[in-house]
C-alpha cells in the first residue's frame, strides 16, 4: 500500500505520492505502475514496489496536450504508449513511458470518433483501443497505431448507461474476445461481442445480495477471468466472475 490525501489548490503543485482520488490505474510492460489521480489533473508513474518515479499533467481545459482535465482512467500497451481518457477535455491523449505527448483523438461531439465524458478504457489483442463513452450511451473502438496515433473504427450503443449519473463511472475490460462494461447505476457487469450483441449478464446484487452495490472497476487476469469491484452499504467488496459461468 502507498499514497495519501492531499489537497487541490490552484498554483500549488501538490506532492509526488499523494492522491486526491485515484481512480483508474495500469500496469505498463515493465511492471510500472500508472495511476490517473483525478483532481490533481495529472498522472503518476511507480515502481512495482510503490516508489514515485514521475509525473505529468496539471489542470487546464485550453486544448493543451498536458493539461488535464479530472482524467479517468489510464491503459499502457505493450508498444510503450499509455493512454489517458481526459474526461473533463472530451478527448484521448497517447503519451510515451516519460509522459511526453504523442498524439490525441476525440473532442466533444457524438459523432464518429467525439466525445462525451469518456471513462473506461481498455485494450485488445487486435491492435484496438475501446472507450467507454459515458454520456452517448455508446462505446466506440479506436485503433491504435505503432506510431502512437489513433484512428476511430466503430461504434454502438450501450442502452444500460443511459441511467448512468454524476460519480457513477462506467469501466470496461477485453477478455477472451469479448468486451465486459459495467452498469453500475444497475450493479451489474454486461458482455457484449465485439460488434454490440449482448451475450449476458452479471448481476451483482443476485449474487452479494447487496441492494445498493454500485459496480466501480473491472479487470482480466491473463486466465481471462474477470474481477469486479464493487462499493455496498458501508463495505467494498471484489467479485470473481467466470465468463459464460456466473
Amino acid at each position: 500500500v502507498w499514497g495519501a490525501f492531499s489537497e487541490s489548490a490552484q498554483g500549488v503543485t501538490p506532492p509526488p505520492g499523494t492522491f486526491n482520488e485515484a481512480w483508474g490505474l495500469a500496469l505498463g510492460p515493465d511492471g510500472s505502475v500508472y495511476v490517473c489521480d483525478l483532481w490533481h489533473h495529472r498522472i503518476q508513474k511507480f515502481d512495482p514496489s510503490g516508489q514515485f518515479l514521475l509525473e505529468w499533467g496539471s489542470f487546464g481545459a485550453d486544448g493543451d496536450p498536458m493539461h488535464l482535465f479530472g482524467p479517468r482512467d489510464v491503459v499502457a500497451a505493450g508498444s510503450g504508449w499509455v493512454i489517458v481518457s481526459d474526461t473533463g477535455n472530451k478527448r484521448l491523449v497517447v503519451y510515451d513511458a516519460s509522459g511526453k505527448y504523442v498524439s490525441q483523438a476525440g473532442g466533444p461531439g457524438s459523432g464518429p470518433g467525439q466525445l462525451d465524458e469518456p471513462v473506461g478504457l481498455a485494450l485488445d489483442d487486435q491492435g484496438g483501443l475501446w472507450v467507454a463513452d459515458q454520456n452517448n450511451h455508446r462505446v466506440q473502438r479506436f485503433a491504435l497505431g505503432a506510431d502512437g496515433s489513433l484512428t476511430w473504427k466503430a461504434a454502438w450503443p450501450v442502452d444500460a448507461w443511459q441511467r448512468v449519473t454524476g460519480e457513477l463511472k462506467p469501466y470496461l475490460c477485453y477478455a477472451r474476445g469479448h468486451l465486459f462494461v459495467t452498469d453500475p447505476e444497475s450493479s451489474r457487469t454486461l458482455e457484449f461481442t465485439t460488434d454490440g450483441r449482448l451475450v449476458q449478464t452479471y448481476d451483482l446484487n443476485a449474487t452479494l445480495y447487496l441492494n445498493a452495490s454500485i459496480v466501480t472497476g473491472i479487470a482480466a487476469d491473463p486466465g481471462g477471468t474477470l474481477w469486479v469491484s464493487s462499493a455496498g452499504p458501508g463495505v467494498g467488496t471484489l467479485v470473481k466472475i467466470t465468463p459464460g459461468g456466473s
